[in-house]
C-alpha cells in the first residue's frame, strides 16, 4: 500500500495512492489526523482502508494535487552519514567505528514534483539519493532482530547538501538544512509491500543521466542496525524517519563536479518503493544587509 501526504488548495490531506489517483483517507472512514496517528493504530487503519476501498469512494487525480513530503510537523528526521563504502572511498573518508547521524529539519524538504531551492549565494548544492525508513511504533531499546517490526514503510529521499556551508565547521548540519534544499517522497510504501528492501536498487538521475546506482543493502550499517542503534539513545516515535545514507556518485566527487543548477531535474528511484522527482530553482538574490556568513 502507498500512503501519501498531499494538498488541494491550502488543506493538508493524507491519502492512499491507486495508480494515477489518490483517495483521501477520511473518505475511507479513517480518522487519523496525521501520519503518527495512522501508524500508531496501523492494523485497524489498514483494515478500514481496505474496507473503504470496496465502497467505491471518490478519487482525486494525482495531476490535481500538490505532493507534500510525507513527514508530520514535529517528527524527528535522523540522517545517517558515511554509510556506504563507495561514498567513503570517493571522499577519501575513513570508515567510522559507529554510524554518524545528524538531524534534518522537515522545513528543509519539498515533496514530489516540487522545486528544490538553490541558495543564490552558493554554487555547491549537491544531491544525495537515499532510502528513508519510516518508524511505525514507539521503539526504545529495540534489538536488531526485532527492529523490522517497528518499521511502517519506506520512501525516497534527496539529502540536498550545500557543500560549502557544510564545510564551515566539522559539524555538517548547517549545510544539510537550507530551506527547501532537499526532497522526500513521493509516498510511503508500506513495509509489507517491500519485504526485501535490502535487495532493491537505488538510482539517481540528473536530467536523465544516471549518477548513482547501488543496492540498498550495500549500506555499512543496515536498516536493522540503525533502528536498533537509535532506539538505544531515544524513544523513536511513529512517523519519525531515518535516512540510511547515500552511495557513491555524489556531484562533488564527479569529474568535473556536478552541482545542481536552476532548471535541473532530479529523480531518485528505488525499485518497489517509488520514484521521487523534483526540479531546481534559484530564488532571487536578497538585498543588503546580507545574512551572516554569506560574504
Amino acid at each position: 500500500m502507498k500512503i501519501a501526504a498531499f494538498s488541494t488548495g491550502d488543506r493538508r490531506r493524507l491519502g492512499v495512492v491507486l495508480e494515477s489517483n489518490l483517495i483521501d483517507l477520511t473518505d475511507l472512514g479513517v480518522k487519523a489526523l496525521d501520519l503518527a496517528d495512522l501508524w500508531s493504530d496501523w492494523p485497524a487503519n489498514r483494515d478500514q482502508i481496505l474496507a473503504g476501498l470496496s465502497e467505491r469512494p471518490p478519487v482525486i487525480p494525482a495531476a490535481d494535487v500538490t505532493w507534500l513530503p510525507p513527514i508530520d510537523p514535529g517528527a524527528t528526521f535522523w540522517a545517517a552519514a558515511a554509510n556506504y563504502e563507495e561514498h567513503l572511498r570517493e571522499g577519501n573518508f575513513n570508515r567510522p567505528d559507529y554510524p554518524p547521524f545528524f538531524i534534518r529539519n522537515g522545513q528543509s524538504l519539498v515533496g514530489h514534483g516540487g522545486d528544490v531551492h538553490k541558495p543564490w549565494f552558493s554554487d555547491r548544492l549537491d544531491y544525495e539519493g537515499e532510502l528513508a525508513v519510516v518508524i511505525g511504533r514507539r521503539a526504545h531499546l529495540v534489538s536488531e532482530a526485532e527492529a523490522v517490526d517497528y518499521i511502517a514503510g519506506y520512501t525516497c529521499f534527496n539529502d540536498g547538501s550545500v557543500r560549502d556551508w557544510q564545510r564551515h565547521t566539522t559539524q555538517i548540519t548547517v549545510g544539510k538544512n537550507f530551506s527547501r534544499s532537499g526532497a522526500l517522497g513521493p509516498w510511503i510504501a508500506t513495509a509489507d509491500d517491500v519485504p526485501d528492501v535490502d535487495n532493491r536498487q537505488l538510482e539517481t538521475t540528473i536530467n536523465g543521466r544516471q549518477v548513482q546506482s547501488s543496492p540498498v543493502g550495500a549500506a555499512i550499517w543496515g536498516i536493522r542496525y540503525v533502528v536498533s542503534y537509535l532506539s538505544a539513545i531515544t524513544e523513536l516515535q511513529p512517523g519519525d524517519i531515518i535516512a540510511l545514507g547515500t552511495p557513491g556518485g555524489v556531484g562533488a566527487r564527479q569529474d568535473p563536479p556536478l552541482f545542481l543548477s536552476a532548471g535541473d531535474r532530479v529523480s531518485i528511484a528505488i525499485d518497489g518503493v517509488g520514484v521521487l522527482s523534483h526540479g531546481v530553482v534559484e530564488p532571487p538574490a536578497s538585498t543588503e544587509p546580507w545574512p551572516a556568513g554569506v560574504r
